[in-house]
């Protein structure tokens, strides 16, 4: 169990057949407050992607933390530029147990959850327009989306409610 923010996040990339294409959307979230904390969306999974999700990441983390990033064992985070480069940002890297994918269960349910409430609900006209629905999306889920679980808060006031105290 995870007690405090910015302690354990996960990552992990999903695939999205949209208009014809296949899209690939790659996040991080706090395992804490299921906080989205960054996203990135392209047409192929590639290191660029899980590297563009921990400079944005990096932007957002407080300078006094170093969090244990979490993943499955999928081959983009075992290259050793990618390990490299959670080592320069101050993370710590946590893989999943050989074929033991319930690890990263929360991730594969923040991807489940916004495929059904999010994606599949929609009708896109462009990838564009996709993508811009997308970050409104993220905006929403993290500071108006409250969750019963957590009493009926959003990511964000779980987040900065644990902070406060």
């Amino acid at each position: 169990m995870v007690h405090k923010p910015y302690t354990v996040l996960t990552t992990d990339v999903t695939q999205i057949n949209l208009l014809g294409t296949k899209l690939y959307l790659a996040a991080i979230i706090d395992m804490y407050s299921k906080e989205i904390l960054a996203y990135d969306i392209r047409t192929s999974p590639n290191m660029a992607q899980v590297t563009a999700c921990v400079d944005q990441l990096q932007q957002v983390l407080p300078d006094d933390v170093q969090p244990i990033l979490h993943s499955d064992q999928g081959t983009l985070y075992q290259l050793p530029r990618y390990q490299n480069r959670l080592d320069e940002v101050g993370l710590i890297q946590s893989m999943s147990r050989k074929g033991n994918c319930l690890d990263n269960a929360p991730m594969e349910s923040f991807f489940s959850l916004a495929k059904r409430e999010f994606i599949w609900r929609k009708e896109f006209v462009s990838i564009d327009q996709f993508k811009e629905s997308f970050s409104r999306y993220v905006s929403r889920f993290n500071n108006v989306r409250i969750s019963r679980k957590n009493k009926g808060l959003t990511p964000v006031e779980i987040r900065n409610q644990a902070l406060a105290a």
